[in-house]
C-alpha cells in the first residue's frame, strides 16, 4: 500500500471532500441504487456551505494517498460514524479502514462503548467485516426519493 495520511478535516478541503462524496456515490453505491436513487444521495451535498459546516461538527478525518484526497470520515456525535467515503480507485487500499479505525478509536477515549453508523447497501458488508452488526433495515426519503440503509452497531473494547 502507498503511504497514507490521515489527518483532520481543514475547510479548505471542502470542494474535494465534495468530489470524493459524489464519486463515491456514482462510483459504487450505483450497484445496489437506480440511478434516480444516487443522484438524490447526492443532494446531500448541493447545499456547499451547508455540507461545509456539517463537516466541521464532531471529528472529520481526511486521509491522503499518493498527494490526493482519497477518503474522509466523521465521528458525530462520540457515538456515530457519520460519514465514511472512499474514491472507488483508492478502494481496497486500507485508507477508509485507517480512518475508521482512528474514528473508533476516538470514541473509545470518551468513554463509549457501542458506537452506531447508518451504512448504505453498498457499505454494509464493509461495516460487517468490521464486526458491525445490523440493528434494522430502514427507508429514508432524499428530495421524494426512497433509499433503504442498514443501522448497524459495534461493541468497542479495549484492543481497538
Amino acid at each position: 500500500m502507498s503511504e497514507v495520511t490521515i489527518r483532520a478535516y481543514q475547510p479548505g478541503d471542502l470542494d474535494e471532500v465534495i468530489s470524493i462524496f459524489n464519486q463515491a456515490v456514482l462510483g459504487t453505491a450505483n450497484q445496489f441504487y437506480t440511478l434516480e436513487q444516487c443522484q438524490a444521495w447526492q443532494s446531500g451535498v448541493s447545499d456547499r456551505t451547508q455540507f461545509g459546516f456539517r463537516l466541521q461538527r464532531g471529528m472529520t478525518l481526511i486521509g491522503e494517498c499518493q498527494g490526493q484526497l482519497a477518503a474522509f470520515g466523521q465521528l458525530h456525535p462520540a457515538n456515530h460514524i457519520n460519514l465514511l467515503y472512499c474514491i472507488p480507485e483508492f478502494s481496497g487500499r486500507g485508507i477508509a479502514s485507517a480512518i475508521l479505525q482512528r474514528l473508533e478509536a476516538m470514541a473509545q477515549a470518551l468513554d463509549v462503548t457501542e458506537i452506531l453508523t447508518e451504512a448504505s447497501l453498498s457499505a454494509r458488508s464493509y461495516f460487517e467485516h468490521r464486526s458491525y452488526q445490523i440493528i434494522a433495515i430502514e427507508i429514508v426519503t432524499r428530495q421524494g426519493i426512497d433509499l433503504q440503509r442498514v443501522r448497524m452497531k459495534k461493541r468497542l473494547t479495549r484492543e481497538h
